[in-house]
């Protein structure tokens, strides 16, 4: 079986899903495509970013991912092929892969970086508009029928880069921001906590040991492990499960309750233990 992960911008209102599957349904009849989500917003490519760095590693050795936030579709930007992790990455060149490549680089995992330019795979009638149809489902199908990726492109040392908003840490507070809403309206902001953990270790702070407030006022103390940990309509700050802090409320909508919306503060601010 070979999986692919398809996530995208295009929504589910129009056929541009579907034309995509299938193509790659037409080169590899026995592919298991799962729709990570269509309904990132257009153009949101640091969204799309987040998304592909929160999901690839739970997915098998030779899972291929297709994303495709690509407002720079027909231009000159290049295609890539990553190999990471035993896994395969195919999308623009526009920094949608940046955060996790990143995230990799951190974990000490290699990557090898490729640009598309396998014309003889694309489907005779491209044209510019739809590259992800026409250029990289072909691309994409072979890939999860183990063709080489090496057979596809150019090696190239660098991919793009976002720059995505990073968290600002001194020696007894993190200073973050929020770069996702769920659809429960839960506050995930871009404090990984193993960051915290390197750069809080020598100084002797516990991670519950802590103080979490928005810009919007709101004021929660102390890391709980679940939302069923307080009672509901009850705000916390979890650690959720891609390892990130997140704030939210137990069967309540965090984003509406506190008035919060993405690219707001978050302090956080630690007490040395004794």
């Amino acid at each position: 079986m070979s999986i692919i992960t398809f996530t995208s911008d295009f929504g589910m209102n129009d056929v541009y899903v579907a034309q995509v599957k299938g193509v790659i349904y037409s080169i590899n009849p026995k592919a298991i495509i799962v729709d990570v989500t269509h309904n990132i917003p257009a153009y949101d490519i640091m969204l799309g970013a987040f998304t592909i760095s929160s999901l690839y590693k739970y997915f098998p050795d030779g899972t291929v991912h297709l994303v495709v936030i690509d407002p720079g579709v027909g231009t000159d930007r290049n295609i890539l092929i990553i190999r990471a992790d035993e896994q395969y990455f195919v999308g623009p060149d526009n920094g949608v892969f940046s955060l996790l490549v990143q995230r990799m680089q951190k974990e000490h995992l290699e990557a090898d970086f490729y640009t598309l330019n396998a014309s003889s795979y694309y489907r005779e009638d491209f044209g510019n508009t739809f590259e992800a149809r026409d250029k990289m489902a072909p691309v994409v199908a072979r890939l999860s029928l183990g063709m080489d990726y090496r057979c596809l492109g150019e090696k190239i040392s660098a991919i793009k880069k976002l720059k995505f908003p990073l968290p600002s840490v001194k020696s007894n507070s993190v200073k973050g921001s929020i770069i996702y809403i769920d659809n429960f309206g839960n506050l995930i902001t871009n404090v990984y906590i193993e960051d915290i953990k390197k750069d809080i270790a020598h100084s002797g702070i516990k991670l519950n040991d802590l103080t979490v407030k928005l810009a919007s006022n709101v004021v929660i103390s102390g890391l709980v492990e679940s939302y069923g940990h307080v009672d509901r309509g009850n705000p916390c700050a979890i650690i959720n499960s891609s390892g990130y802090i997140e704030i939210g409320i137990n069967m309540g909508n965090a984003a509406q309750a506190m008035g919060a919306k993405l690219g707001d503060v978050v302090l956080i601010e630690f007490r040395e233990g004794k």
